[in-house]
This record gives C-alpha cells, structure tokens and sequence, in this order.
C-alpha cells in the first residue's frame, strides 16, 4: 500500500473468480430424477472451470463450462440424479484461466452455497 495508508488503485474490471447457482430450486427436485444444475461464472479473466459440490464442499466435481464470448458471464452445467430424499448443500466454485480460484473465507467472491431439499419421486 502506498505510505498515505491508503489502499492501491484495483480497476473495476479486475473482479476475482465469482460463480453462483441458479437452478435447481428447493421443492423441485425429487429422487431418482434427473436434474441439471447450472448458474452463472464471471471473473476479469477467463473462467476455465467450475466445481460443484453436493455435500457443502466436501467432495467437488467439474462441470461443463460454455466458452466465454467478450467479457460475459459464462454458464455453467452440471447433470445430477439425486439417490436419496432428504438435504443437500449444493456448492460452485470457479477458477480462472490464471489460477486463481473462489475463497472458502468470508469475502465477496465466497463459494456459494444453496440448500436444496430432495422430494420423494411421484411416480
């Protein structure tokens, strides 16, 4: 930081790795169906992946990510077929071309989380 004790100028276009779930909603999900789960990335460089968590975090796998086409946000998919009723912590993580990588820590960017509660299958 510069010595008058403020901070170094960040352009507004230097966002750090953010991403967010959009569907599937709570109440709409029943066991043994399938479901996409999708949201949105964006980060000032490119999005080369996103991770999505079933289990608050604990366990992450990679979702299909579209191209990014000038600096759009970037869509996101991931096929899921839930085995059993009951809570899920849903979780998205995005990383960027350069490494850089959406916080577990209290900050903006923070993971995002979705609890979602699976439904018995009508059938």
């Amino acid at each position: 930081p510069p010595e008058d004790g403020s901070s170094s100028a960040v352009p507004v276009w230097a966002l750090a790795p953010n991403s967010c779930i959009v569907a599937p909603v709570d109440g709409r999900v029943q066991a043994g169906a399938p479901v996409e789960i999708w949201g949105w990335a964006w980060a000032a460089d490119r999005v080369s992946a996103v991770d999505v968590s079933l289990d608050a975090g604990h366990t992450w796998a990679p979702a299909q990510v579209a191209p990014r086409s000038g600096h759009a946000w970037q869509k996101f998919t991931f096929a899921w077929t839930p085995a059993m009723v009951g809570e899920y912590v849903l979780a998205c993580r995005a990383t960027t071309s350069s490494g850089a990588t959406q916080p577990l820590t209290p900050r903006r960017n923070r993971i995002y989380q979705r609890v979602i509660f699976v439904t018995q299958r009508n059938v």
